[in-house]
């Protein structure tokens, strides 16, 4: 995937995003808006975001109704739940890893993370002590 908006965008559980190659010159790399994903072995070049989770914005589906009429219903996300963040060159010119909401229980291990930005995993969330990370190597590279 090369630079068109998202590289990757998931807003169902259980999904494995596994060994792509994605480039994006706006938005995040993966943006994650659900439970239970696993990235991994992914190299991620991204100009926002390498990878989002978010447990915030507002998530739609397009549904067709009783009488055939088409409309977007709202799905309440409550709290995002279990991923895992693993293997991945993430390359960000701003944060490498970004959590926003109530997102829980997700790990990021033996990941490569260079970036501009001043940190490299942003915990915007309501309980950063619910998160796993460990033995990811982060590279600030400022211009």
């Amino acid at each position: 995937m090369s630079n068109f908006g998202e590289g990757i965008r998931v807003a169902e559980n259980n999904v494995s995003i596994i060994n792509n190659t994605i480039r994006t010159a706006v938005d995040s790399g993966i943006y994650i808006l659900s439970s239970n994903n696993v990235i991994s072995g992914n190299r991620i070049s991204s100009n926002l975001y390498g990878v989002y989770i978010d447990a915030v914005s507002d998530l739609y589906y397009y549904t067709r109704g009783v009488l055939g009429v088409s409309y977007y219903a709202k799905i309440d996300q409550g709290k995002i739940n279990h991923n895992n963040i693993t293997n991945n060159i993430i390359n960000s010119a701003s944060y490498g890893v970004y959590l926003v909401g109530t997102v829980y229980n997700t790990t990021i291990i033996n990941n490569n993370i260079t970036t501009n930005a001043a940190v490299g995993i942003v915990e915007n969330i309501t309980d950063p002590f619910s998160n796993n990370i460990k033995k990811t190597m982060l590279l600030m590279v400022f211009f």
